[in-house]
């Protein structure tokens, strides 16, 4: 992610309403099997612990914080309810049922309540995106979808037409808050960041792809519960992740809260979907074209609306022996521990393409360095004028770029690929140095792959704006 907690080390206490959520809880034991008992903290904060008229006081007074200022009391009320519903064997489906928590059905076997007043408090509280943090909005999507987990199972097996009620409308309800938040990142597709956006985006879907931490560990630490904004450094502790802090006051990390935040509301509508009898037009609109992102995968990959497939249609790999025959290719050389190397540079019209000669099989070459064009940035040496250097960004954890050496942006000797901090929170960065017979092989190499990085980049864009726009509308 592209935003991060200024101090590693946060010592001050949540705040008052924060505290007042926390103290519903009476220190219960955990029962055998490490499932937390919530016993008199469920009774109390859902359904009211005595007999007279203000029993639903606790419950009331619960609820209200989803509606709260304080996104923290949003989380720790997530973080109840998703417990109340995990702990099944300690809290029963009748009691739940009692609550509001889960639907109830009539004795004569009819249409039961038609929406839990829990779930569209949460459903309303989505809708407030823009000021939640990432980690909040992570807690409310995962009860929603453990209750319509459970809608869905008794809806299958014959349950009561008011769950399938509640559950199309909290669908209903999920389309417009994705709406409203595919509409805020577009804001930012048009506005100053240009094809900066596409760099974010990327990274945001990277870690949208990754599985994030769990409410409890939320909810426990006193780094999420007091919460701080984003700065530049990159510092942080053990445990720490950047969903839990404020965006700063840097338009790159607004961009990219926004950008995880649509991914995230894309993922409920896109599971909603799945749960119950079956799937509004709008929810086929929404997924058939698109897929799901629930996991780094190749699917999930190729559904990525920033996915180049002439990338890798062609099939090169690291390493490979290709066979080269009449591609248009300059002769440069690199420098490596073993010393001045021969290379052919490929003109690809979508790879940053490396080819060492194969001296034993005339017109065949091994891959030696292999990069998307459009992650390529290039700079002709001013004092060495037949020396051009390559700046690469690639997602963290992909593979190095061959002869590429890794460096910090942030300390770069060269101004042209200096960056600052908040412009690289995820991606990794390499430097690859190429030396050309003479400057007008230099200059044609730097011209390839700079016409080249322009026109993939306007091609994404435009398909990023028409991504954003099916949800838009």
């Amino acid at each position: 992610a592209t935003y991060q907690a200024t101090t590693p080390d946060v010592s001050a206490p949540c705040s008052a309403d924060a505290n007042s959520v926390a103290a519903l809880d009476d220190g219960a034991p955990d029962e055998p099997g490490g499932a937390p008992v919530y016993g008199r903290l469920a009774k109390v904060a859902l359904r009211g612990g005595g007999q007279g008229p203000s029993d639903e006081a606790p419950r009331t007074q619960l609820l209200a914080h989803l509606r709260s200022s304080s996104d923290v009391c949003v989380l720790l009320v997530a973080g109840i309810l998703s417990a109340c519903l995990a702990c099944g064997s300690a809290l029963p489906q009748s009691f739940l049922s009692s609550s509001g928590l889960l639907p109830t059905a009539p004795p004569d076997g009819g249409g039961g309540d038609g929406g839990p007043e829990v779930v569209l408090l949460v459903m309303r509280a989505l809708e407030r995106h823009t000021s939640l943090r990432v980690v909040v909005l992570q807690a409310l999507v995962q009860f929603v979808l453990s209750m319509a987990a459970h809608a869905g199972a008794s809806i299958d097996g014959g349950g009561s037409a008011g769950e399938a009620a509640w559950l199309e409308a909290a669908r209903g309800s999920a389309r417009g808050a994705l709406r409203s938040a595919a509409k805020h990142v577009r804001s930012y597709l048009q506005g100053a960041l240009a094809d900066a956006f596409l760099d974010i985006f990327a990274e945001e879907w990277e870690a949208h792809c990754t599985r994030p931490p769990g409410i409890k560990e939320a909810c426990a630490n006193l780094r999420c519960l007091a919460p701080q904004a984003a700065s530049g450094s990159v510092g942080g502790a053990q445990g720490w992740t950047a969903d839990w802090a404020f965006p700063g006051s840097s338009e790159r990390q607004h961009a990219a809260k926004a950008i995880r935040v649509f991914l995230l509301l894309r993922q409920l509508c896109q599971e909603l979907s799945k749960e119950g009898a079956s799937e509004s037009k709008d929810d086929v609109a929404m997924t058939s074209s698109f897929g799901s992102a629930g996991g780094a995968t190749s699917s999930s990959a190729a559904r990525n609306p920033l996915h180049v497939l002439e990338e890798v249609a062609d099939g090169y790999e690291d390493q490979r022996s290709v066979e080269l025959g009449r591609q248009d290719r300059i002769v440069c050389a690199v420098a490596s521990a073993e010393g001045r190397q021969s290379r052919y540079l490929v003109l690809h019209q979508f790879l940053l393409l490396l080819v060492q000669p194969d001296l034993v099989s005339p017109g065949w070459g091994i891959v030696r360095t292999l990069a998307p064009v459009r992650a390529v940035e290039t700079q002709i040496d001013r004092n060495h004028p037949q020396t051009l250097r390559l700046g690469i960004r690639l997602p963290k954890g992909a593979p190095s770029p061959g002869a590429a050496s890794s460096y910090d942006p942030a300390t770069c000797e060269e101004p042209f690929f200096r960056k600052l901090a908040d412009e690289h929170r995820g991606s990794s960065f390499y430097m690859l140095t190429l030396n050309f017979m003479d400057t007008k092989r230099c200059h044609c190499a730097d011209l390839h792959l700079r016409k080249r990085r322009q026109e993939v980049r306007a091609q994404l864009k435009k398909r990023a704006e028409e991504f954003l726009e099916g949800f838009c509308s």
